[in-house]
């Protein structure tokens, strides 16, 4: 099993533009893409990711150092889209997970989790890829801050003999 290694986005904001200052999110900083408001979303892509035609995708890990700040937690969801943010992901991640008054790097997904849906290498195209951030349960006066988020593509590469095999039989 290869990876992409962790990548970071360089776009945001063209089908959900909710978080205040939300290209602060693309680098480790410690400057903040915001929002104070429950059910307020963000988008990010461009991640050029570069998984190789015909990659079995195996997994896919999603990480964000965040902080709730002021004292009530912040709570978030996750979800993915493969074409460009008609659809996304209804996999509930971070459902539940409330983001401190420490800045912390939280983990979504891994090697084998797959975000509840098969993927094909080419629904990681910077056209395609998607992630949707959106605030939950906020608490009073809590404010979820984003300093950096990153996504990792987990695949197993076509062999060249695999390759060579088919062509020989006309596939």
């Amino acid at each position: 099993m290869a990876d992409t290694g962790l990548l970071s986005p360089t776009s945001t904001g063209e089908d959900h533009n909710q978080f205040t200052n939300p290209t602060n999110a693309y680098s480790s900083n410690n400057t903040y893409a915001t929002e104070n408001v429950s059910a307020e979303k963000q988008d990010y892509y461009n991640f050029t990711f570069d998984v190789p035609a015909g990659a079995t995708i195996d997994g896919i890990e999603v990480k964000a150092e965040a902080v709730a700040q002021v004292s009530e937690p912040a709570g978030w969801l996750w979800d993915l889209s493969w074409n460009g943010g008609t659809n996304y992901t209804n996999s509930g991640y971070g459902s539940g997970d409330f983001i401190d008054s420490v800045e912390v790097v939280y983990t979504q997904g891994g090697a084998t989790d797959l975000w509840g849906r098969s993927w094909t290498d080419s629904e990681f195209s910077n056209t395609n890829f998607r992630i949707r951030v959106e605030c939950v349960d906020l608490g009073s006066g809590a404010t979820l801050a984003i300093d950096h988020i990153q996504v990792r593509v987990y695949y197993t590469a076509v062999s060249a003999g695999s390759k060579r095999m088919l062509r020989g039989h006309g596939l």
